[in-house]
């Protein structure tokens, strides 16, 4: 009878062993093989390639718009509305003018409005020519001339289909968008109203200037 050899035995324990210490051993030399210069690419092109996109839609300096939209007169006079007029912007804070019709009363409107930033999908892009959507909260104070309505407190909510190409572009490129408006008349803010609008707005970014 043959006795088993000790080395035998030991042997898969010894391969076991030295296998993952040799896998440890080649990558660590492969790493070091690797010097920076190898694993850099040319300055501009990795500072380009590293820095993410800039969100340059959250506040547009400068913005011109046209809308016009209906909507419905709360009671007692309950009825359709209509609304036609422009809209001018700088820096956060914009100016509405415009034809304003309310149940058996035509008028005109003012209203000053800031311009907050709520919502983007989706987010900064490298390709500037992809559209995305960004919405605008828009708390305001106006005044109806024409009787009915009179001054009013108003809140808005603007969703506009951007592009960064549009925001940066030297020519006018207008940009969809639709508004959705509630009134609240000082001396009875039951009685107000509410409208949906669209229209173009021709904006530029914040950085940009109208060079």
């Amino acid at each position: 009878m043959r006795c088993p050899n000790p080395q035998n035995k030991f042997f898969p324990a010894k391969v076991t062993l030295f296998l993952p210490l040799l896998l440890l051993a080649c990558s660590l030399r492969s790493s070091a093989q690797e010097t920076p210069g190898d694993q850099q690419t040319p300055a501009g092109d990795s500072q380009k390639d590293s820095k993410p996109p800039e969100d340059i839609s959250r506040k547009p300096a400068y913005l011109f718009a046209y809308e016009g939209g209906s909507g419905l007169f709360s009671s007692p006079n309950s009825g359709p509305t209509a609304y036609a007029g422009f809209k001018i912007g700088m820096d956060g804070y914009t100016l509405d003018l415009g034809y304003d019709r309310i149940p058996s009363h035509h008028g005109f409107s003012t209203e000053v409005s800031r311009m907050f930033s709520v919502f983007r999908s989706p987010g900064p892009q490298k390709d500037q020519t992809k559209n995305y959507l960004r919405v605008f909260a828009e708390p305001g104070l106006g005044y109806r001339a024409g009787g009915g309505v009179g001054g009013y407190g108003s809140a808005k909510v603007m969703m506009v289909l951007l592009s960064d190409r549009r925001l940066t572009a030297s020519g006018t490129h207008f940009s969809p968008f639709i508004e959705v408006q509630r009134r609240f008349p000082f001396g009875s803010p039951l009685r107000g109203d509410t409208r949906v609008s669209f229209g173009l707005m021709f904006a530029i970014c914040e950085h940009c200037g109208l060079n």
